[in-house]
Order: C-alpha cells, then sequence, then structure tokens
C-alpha cells in the first residue's frame, strides 16, 4: 500500500505525441508516455499508459533509478492495438484489470519475478492465444483470465493453491489444463462456459470445489479425480465426494439418455445437472433426502424424473419433481413434450427455477392452494403465452417471469403486496400491466426491457420504484406517478425513446437518470 509519504509523479506526453506513436518507439518515448507512481520513495508502480495507438511495448525496468516493481490497476486497460509487451524481471505483481480489453495482444511472457496476477487482469483479451505462467506466480485472480478466447491450453504453475471466481470464465477454445499438485480449491465459475474442455483432471490435493464450477462447459464428458484425493472421487467421469453419498457435478458433454443415480447416494448437490443438453431422463434412488438448488438448469432434453417410490422425501408424477406429500413442485423438466399443464390441487408452493427454462409450455394452470412462487420459477419460458396468479399469493419473487418473451398479459391479484427484482424482465411482448393497490414496492429491473409495454397504471399504494425498473420499456408514451411514491430509483425509466409524458409530485426523491432527457415533466405540489 502507498504511504503517505509516497511522493507521486505523473509524466505526460503532448497530446500529439500520444496519439500519433509508430509501432515502435524508443525507451524515451515509453517512459514519457507511462504514468506512475513512486512508493515510499524505493519503487516504481506504472499505474497508466498513454500511448494507446502503440503496437509493441517494453517496459523499462528503473524509472528515475527505482526498479518497476507493480503494473498497477487498469494500466494498460483498453488498449486495443497492443499486441505485444515485455515485462522486465523487476515487476512482481499484475494489477486489477491492468490487460482487460487489450484485444489484439497476442502473446506475453510473465518473468519469475511476478508473485500475483490480479482480478481480470487479462480479461477479454480475445486473441491472446499463450501465456507463460512462472513457478513464482501463488495468486491468480478472480477472472483473471476470463474470456480470453485465443487461449487452448495453460500450464499453471506449481505454487498456485487456488483457482479463483471465473478465473477462466468462457476461454471457449481452451482444450486443456493442466492443475499442479498444489490446487486445493477450484471457486466457483471457475471454467464456466469452457465450452472446448473435454476432461479435467482433479489432482489429490484439492479439497474444495464450490458450485458451478463446470457450468455451461458443454464439451465436457469426464471429471478425473487422483485416487488419492481424501475428498473427492469419479465413477464413470462423474464427480462424487469421497464416500460416494453426494453426487457433485455430472459432466454436462457427456453422452448419455437416462442416468440412474447410484444408491449409495443422499444428496444431490445444487447445480449438479446443469446444462446436461445430452439427458433424458433421470432416476432418483430412495436413498436420497436433499436435492439441492437449481439442479436441473438448462437441461433441454430432459423429459422425465422419476423417484423411487419408497423414497421418504421425493415423488414424481408423470415424471415431475414433487416433495412427498406433493406439496412443492420443484422441477418441471425442460424438455417434456406437453403444451399445457395443471399443477395438482395440494401444492402450495412452486419452487425456485421449478419450470425454468421450459420453452414448450404455453399455459401453466395454478391451483388456488397456491401461496407462494419461487425466484425464478418461470425463468425464460419463452412459450407461455398467458397466466393466472392465484389470490392466495402475496409476492412474486425475484426474476419469476424473466425472459418470458411471449407472454402478453397477466393478473396481478390484490392479494399481492411486491413485485421482486426483475420480475417481468424481458417479457418482451407484454402490453399492458394494472398493478394492484396492494402493492407498496416495485422491485429494480421488475419491467427492464419490455418493449412492446404501452400502458402501466401504478397504484396509489406504491411507494418505492426500483433502479431501473422500467428501463428500455420503449413503447410507454407516458406515466403519471402517484403521490405515495417516495423514490424513485436510479435509471427508473431511462432509455424510454418514446415516453413523452411524465406526472411526478415535488417531494419524490428522484434517482440519476431516473427518466429520458426528452420527456416532458410536470410536477405537482
Amino acid at each position: 500500500m502507498v504511504s503517505m509519504k509516497s511522493v507521486k509523479l505523473k509524466v505526460f506526453m503532448l497530446f500529439a505525441l500520444v496519439f500519433g506513436f509508430a509501432a515502435q518507439v524508443s525507451a524515451q518515448q515509453v517512459q514519457d508516455a507511462l504514468a506512475f507512481e513512486i512508493v515510499d520513495g524505493k519503487s516504481v508502480t506504472i499505474t497508466r499508459w498513454y500511448a494507446i495507438n502503440t503496437a509493441t511495448v517494453q517496459i523499462p525496468d528503473r524509472i528515475q533509478g527505482l526498479p518497476v516493481t507493480a503494473i498497477g490497476e487498469y494500466a494498460f486497460f483498453g488498449c486495443g492495438n497492443l499486441t505485444s509487451i515485455t515485462i522486465p524481471d523487476s515487476v512482481m505483481s499484475i494489477g486489477y484489470r491492468a490487460f482487460e480489453g487489450c484485444q489484439r495482444l497476442k502473446d506475453i511472457t510473465l518473468p519469475s519475478s511476478v508473485t500475483s496476477i490480479g482480478n481480470e487482469a487479462f480479461h477479454s483479451c480475445i486473441n491472446l492465444t499463450s501465456i507463460t505462467i512462472p513457478d513464482s506466480v501463488m495468486s491468480i485472480g478472480d477472472g483473471a483470465f476470463s474470456g480470453c478466447t485465443g487461449l487452448t491450453s495453460i500450464t499453471l504453475p506449481s505454487n498456485v493453491t487456488s483457482i479463483g471466481i471465473g478465473t477462466f470464465a468462457n476461454c471457449n477454445n481452451l482444450i486443456s489444463i493442466t492443475l499442479p499438485s498444489s490446487v486445493t480449491s477450484i471457486r466457483m465459475h471457475a471454467f464456466d462456459g469452457c465450452v472446448s474442455l473435454t476432461n479435467i483432471t482433479l489432482p489429490s490435493s484439492v479439497t474444495l470445489v464450490e458450485g458451478r464450477v463446470f457450468d455451461a462447459c458443454t464439451g465436457l464428458t469426464s471429471i478425473t479425480v487422483d485416487d488419492q484425493n481424501p475428498v473427492y472421487a469419479s465413477v464413470d467421469g462423474i464427480l462424487f465426494d469421497k464416500t460416494m453419498r453426494t453426487i457433485i457435478v455430472y459432466p454436462p458433454g457427456k453422452n448419455a439418455g437416462a442416468y440412474i443415480i447410484p444408491s449409495s447416494v443422499t444428496i444431490i448437490e445444487n447445480f449438479a445437472f446443469n446444462y446436461c443438453a445430452n439427458l433424458t431422463r433421470i432416476d432418483i434412488p430412495s436413498s436420497v433426502t436433499s436435492i439441492g438448488n437449481v439442479v436441473f438448469h438448462y437441461c433441454e432434453n430432459l423429459t422425465s424424473i422419476t423417484v423411487d417410490n419408497r423414497n421418504h422425501a421425493y415423488a414424481s408424477i408423470d415424471g415431475v419433481l414433487f416433495d412427498k406429500m406433493i406439496r412443492t413442485i420443484i422441477k418441471y423438466p425442460p424438455g417434456k413434450n406437453a403444451r399445457t399443464y395443471v399443477i395438482p390441487a395440494s401444492v402450495t408452493s412452486i419452487g425456485i427455477w421449478a419450470f425454468a427454462d421450459c420453452a414448450g409450455l404455453a399455459s401453466v394452470t395454478l391451483p388456488v392452494s397456491v401461496t407462494s412462487i419461487g425466484d425464478c420459477a418461470f425463468y425464460e419460458c419463452t412459450g407461455l403465452t398467458s397466466i393466472t396468479i392465484p389470490s392466495s399469493v402475496t409476492s412474486i419473487g425475484v426474476g419469476t417471469f424473466y425472459g418470458c418473451s411471449t407472454l402478453t398479459s397477466i393478473t396481478i391479484p390484490s392479494s399481492v403486496t411486491s413485485i421482486g427484482n426483475s420480475a417481468f424482465a424481458y417479457c418482451s411482448s407484454l402490453t399492458r400491466i394494472d398493478i394492484p393497490s396492494s402493492v407498496t414496492s416495485i422491485g429494480d429491473e421488475a419491467f427492464a426491457d419490455c418493449a412492446s409495454l404501452v400502458s402501466v397504471t401504478l397504484p396509489s399504494s406504491v411507494i418505492s420504484i426500483g433502479d431501473r425498473a422500467f428501463f428500455e420499456c420503449n413503447s410507454l408514451t407516458s406515466i403519471t406517478i402517484p403521490s405515495s411514491v417516495t423514490s424513485i430509483g436510479e435509471a427508473a425509466f431511462a432509455y424510454c425513446i418514446n415516453l413523452r409524458s411524465i406526472t411526478l409530485f415535488r417531494r419524490v426523491q428522484v434517482g440519476r437518470n431516473a427518466f429520458p432527457p426528452s420527456a416532458r415533466i410536470t410536477y405537482r405540489d
């Protein structure tokens, strides 16, 4: 950390020189184009490179007689013309987002002096095909190489102990990675979207694999675990805990139509079968006592989830998963071939993500017994055209109808008091919404990107309108804000390009960019 006594120096070039650099520049020009900071009078941190059109850069090892030891936050951020860079042996750390967006950067060699690579340091360096990470590196930050679509293989150094959140996310051409025996933890989303990765071996040292590590790895057919690993095991390429009581990850690219979960399993971990597009049927044994959240997300060809009749915790009816008492519907298989579905009358709760991704469903009938609808319950049900919410429901949760792009109408009963964040976001066919007088709050992005929404009625019960609540509702032409509203969030009606008339009371607290600049606002006292 820079002390209070640090001397801060920045050296700038003339505008013409900065933006007129050729591909090759002199050592003096390089130094002149760098903004830097002297830390404690002992070392230099590069804070910004201003010659953004330069193709090649050689960072000096000393500036004003002091060693350059760090490339700081955002130092080369967005230098889109940079193709190669030479980092001196004096540099020990690469900062947060230091090279993010350097889209032409093709290869880079880190010197053996580097010990840490910051969060998102090389994020979206899409042409980076090769990087040498020395054994001196002990820490690689979250998202450090995320979006590096040019990377095909990588070998991690022997001192790295953790693979951070999203470190290699969306490296969609990455076909192989070697994990050293020093790695003990793999954080969530570490390899999310690595669609070309076909197999991976976890060394004996790994003791923590967080959820969603291999989300959207649609080419992954096998996860192998070293036999000496004390925590994890694999059978037929499927990741389990060592005791075989918990199924953790079923490889998304594994080519199997039906899968029978082993009778030793008692727990199906959160996200265990996410993105398993090849699965058509899953059989759950009597031994299973716990099924996690969002277990079957994006299993678009899954037509049946069957449960052994002897199971004491769960049941299935016509391939649909419920709790044993048929009080909660847990998962409707996304690939089930039906246009309509009537939820059994005994059901009181619709679980989170229960109907998510069920693109073929046009209509779902909810019984009057339903009192709660879980978050994202109908997420991206793109074929759903209409639904009636019973009067027993008191709230519409987060993302409940997110992305229901053909939903044209919906009746919100007077029992509902709150509409959650993104509840109806991207319902692009929704033309009208009447919010009942029981509702007191409208969540962030609740109706964002409802492009066809021409009419919204806000009752006098509403107190708050969240950030971006009606963002990009392009068909909305007028809105009257009732006197009950005390706060309107940031960008609440931003980019509503046809919104011309707004009526509101002066005492309301309005967030930044709440309304489009072209709108005419009529104030009331």
